[in-house]
């Protein structure tokens, strides 16, 4: 499995999206240094929307091991009653974590309520619900809620929606939000009670848009088509195969660009190495999961 080195990897895929920023930006009517520089900013808006889209498939992933998975490393598990007596609560309490999994400090809490057993449930059932409470991940507010519906038993398949804020406190008044609607369906581990062995595939839609200043800078879409789903199991820390197609609208100091990338997960291996094309050019190797604005070198 190979190592994140955050502020390294991140310098390759900042230089390829200033290099399409400054392509496709370029107005005649400026002088060369101010086209550089607005170039230059619109590209770090890109990059930092092109992270908070890829930030919200990681926080899909672990919102679901939380929901399901009532053991892990460096978090705090109750319940409230018996996980056995449904409804119940389920409280998960983070201090201080981190871990390679985890990538951030986690503090806060997530409220896991557990309102059907999922054994017992119909077709349509609100099953679990997560919500976060004074929940951050490094200098990063989160707040929101991640719904799971039933939609089969066999195979195992789940509609969740998520609805999150997060914000990034200080001077630019950063402020990202995101809905996620994906469908999970079981393709290996449902004849075992062990829940490492789980692998689910992911498809699914997800928009977002990110204010700075008080005003929005840009939106976004995420696609996970259903030819070639995102796969991820629960005993490895990233999406290991399928793709996502991201759409990008930037909006620097009133100028605008459209950006759209494929994020392309791998060939199945266990590891945190994606590539990542834009406009469709020469795919880059890229770290993931990326990390929160700003991110500037």
């Amino acid at each position: 499995m190979k190592t994140r080195a955050f502020g390294a990897n991140l310098l390759p895929l900042l230089a390829l999206m200033i290099l399409f920023a400054t392509v496709t930006i370029v107005s005649c009517r400026k002088t060369q240094t101010t086209a550089a520089r607005t170039n230059s900013e619109s590209g770090t808006q890109s990059v930092s929307s092109t992270n908070f889209a890829y930030v919200n498939s990681d926080l899909d992933d672990k919102d679901f091991d939380d929901a399901f998975a009532d053991s892990g490393d460096c978090k705090t598990v109750t319940f409230d009653t018996s996980k056995d007596v449904y409804p119940h609560t389920k409280t998960i309490t983070y201090n201080n974590c981190f871990s390679e999994c985890k990538d951030g400090v986690l503090n806060g809490t997530k409220v896991v309520y557990n309102y059907v057993n999922p054994d017992s449930a119909r077709a349509g059932d609100l099953i679990k619900e997560v919500t976060y409470q004074d929940f951050t991940i490094d200098s990063v507010k989160i707040s929101g809620d991640v719904k799971v519906y039933l939609v089969a038993s066999a195979p195992y398949t789940l509609h969740i929606v998520a609805t999150r804020t997060l914000v990034i406190s200080g001077k630019d008044g950063v402020t990202e939000t995101v809905k996620t609607d994906h469908i999970r369906t079981q393709i290996a581990g449902g004849d075992t009670e062990d829940r490492s062995d789980d692998v689910y595939s992911v498809t699914g839609t997800s928009s977002g848009h990110e204010n700075m200043h008080g005003g929005q800078v840009a939106k976004y879409s995420v696609m996970i088509d259903a030819n070639d789903p995102v796969i991820k199991a629960a005993n490895c820390c990233w999406r290991s195969s399928g793709t996502e197609t991201v759409n990008i609208d930037v909006n620097s100091r009133g100028r605008k660009s459209t950006l759209t990338e494929v994020l392309d997960y791998g060939d199945g291996s266990c590891d945190n190495q994606a590539t990542l094309s834009v406009n469709g050019g020469e795919p880059q190797t890229v770290p993931l999961p990326l990390r929160f604005w700003p991110l500037n070198p």
